[in-house]
């Protein structure tokens, strides 16, 4: 963090950017809560999608908030199996609502045949 505060050398970021959030938030240091952000929003997958999502909610980071929804729009069946998936749900219910409303906001502007799509790869 000094390193970057003195420098603006960001040399680690894949290793420290969650951590990063907290400490730019803290401090105000807003060109490095973009800069984590960015690489954050990069490097989703189904390991990380549910630490994503916690560090969404936990910094009021809509842009991360919406790539992880786009990402889970995305990948149904892969995280339908997976745990952290399952735990994420019973331990964020909240997320879930806001989530479900945007999927139905997505299938009321979209046409029927993106409503199917959605619909049946979330289909239980």
């Amino acid at each position: 963090m000094l390193r970057y505060i003195y420098t603006d050398d960001i040399s680690d970021i894949k290793n420290m950017a969650n951590e990063m959030l907290a400490i730019t938030n803290e401090y105000e240091l807003d060109k490095l809560k973009d800069i984590a952000v960015r690489h954050l929003c990069s490097d989703l997958n189904i390991e990380n999608i549910c630490e994503r999502l916690i560090l969404a909610e936990t910094f009021s980071i809509d842009e991360l908030k919406e790539r992880c929804q786009k990402f889970i729009i995305g990948n149904p069946e892969s995280l339908r199996r997976t745990k952290h998936m399952e735990e994420f749900i019973r331990n964020h219910p909240s997320f879930f609502k806001d989530f479900l409303f945007n999927i139905v906001q997505l299938l009321s502007t979209s046409n029927n045949n993106s409503s199917e799509k959605i619909s049946n790869a979330w289909r239980i």
